[in-house]
């Protein structure tokens, strides 16, 4: 076989469908706090549809929980003056 012909008929395949791919794009980023918990959280989310018909979605989280020291008043000493 041609093997240019081979590599020209894919290439002409590949450029005429990517018009296909191109659509609308969006991006939700959120940054949270869960009082219930004390966790927090931020999430990225990147959506897009495809003028073909194709939609996917990539979704990232990430929780991090953090504790804070905290002195109950009533164990601190009273200094008198």
């Amino acid at each position: 076989m041609n093997k240019p012909l081979i590599k020209l008929s894919l290439l002409s395949a590949l450029l005429i469908s990517s018009q296909g791919w191109c659509g609308n794009t969006s991006v939700d980023l959120r940054f949270g706090h869960n009082t219930n918990s004390e966790a927090n959280d931020s999430r990225i989310k990147v959506m897009h549809q495809a003028d073909n018909g194709f939609y996917f979605s990539v979704e990232a989280a990430q929780t991090i929980t953090i504790r804070f020291l905290a002195i109950p008043i009533a164990t601190v000493p009273m200094i008198k003056a």
